[in-house]
């Protein structure tokens, strides 16, 4: 290489530079989103990093629902080089009041600050589905499987279902086990066919109309249901 006045170059001095057009990554890892939540007052925890910038943390924030954290509230730790950090928000300290069978959306806004171009920005959005309520319930009863489609298979709530799964066992009224199934979990109230009974045996054999005793049992053996379905045909 020559300078200006085409001498050759004594001294080449060599620079590399990199131009950061990708946003900073985040996760909300507390609680899992893919996961039904049991704990109402769990805290919400975020992580985020980026490869090359600083986090711009003034231009960063949660959303829960239709109210805005600023990052500079809620954060708990940044790193050194600013590049990595976590925030939280704590459900009681800021009053949530949330339910059974709830679904929030939460939202983390993000931004990092590269030397020589505007912000780079990501929007990531999670939802926290917390587990339903559920109680110890055959519907319909009585149930009548005689093919017209109409109430054709009993349905078995339990406690939990939407988590656990769980064994259903079937008694005649002489207390002779007739049919027995694994049920559960679910994903969705209206998955029937996991824990249903068309009002067969085990074996597949249509049984006559009566009153059949019926036990729901967890994991491990504990029985978690039990009460009378009528099957009529």
């Amino acid at each position: 290489a020559d300078d200006m006045l085409g001498a050759p170059l004594q001294n080449l001095v060599e620079f590399t530079m990199f131009t950061d057009f990708v946003p900073p990554f985040g996760n909300m890892t507390s609680p899992r989103a893919d996961v039904w939540v049991q704990d109402m007052f769990a805290p919400l925890v975020f992580e985020f990093f980026d490869a090359v910038s600083p986090i711009l943390v003034d231009s960063c924030w949660v959303q829960v629902e239709e109210d805005f954290y600023p990052m500079s509230e809620i954060i708990t730790f940044i790193s050194d080089d600013l590049r990595s950090g976590e925030c939280a928000i704590y459900p009681e300290r800021y009053g949530f009041h949330w339910n059974p069978g709830d679904t929030i959306e939460v939202s983390l806004h993000i931004c990092d600050a590269p030397d020589t171009c505007e912000p780079n920005c990501r929007d990531t959005l999670f939802l926290i589905r917390f587990e339903p309520t559920t109680a110890c319930y055959v519907h319909p009863n009585p149930f009548t499987p005689n093919g017209d489609g109409v109430n054709e298979y009993a349905v078995f709530d339990y406690p939990r279902m939407f988590v656990k799964p769980a064994l259903l066992k079937i008694f005649d009224m002489r207390n002779r086990p007739v049919f027995e199934d694994e049920i559960g979990p679910i994903a969705q109230p209206e998955d029937f066919d996991i824990r249903k009974w068309n009002g067969t045996d085990s074996s597949g054999k249509p049984l006559k109309s009566g009153i059949y005793l019926y036990i729901i049992f967890s994991e491990d053996g504990e029985v978690l249901c039990e009460g009378t379905v009528v099957l009529v045909r």
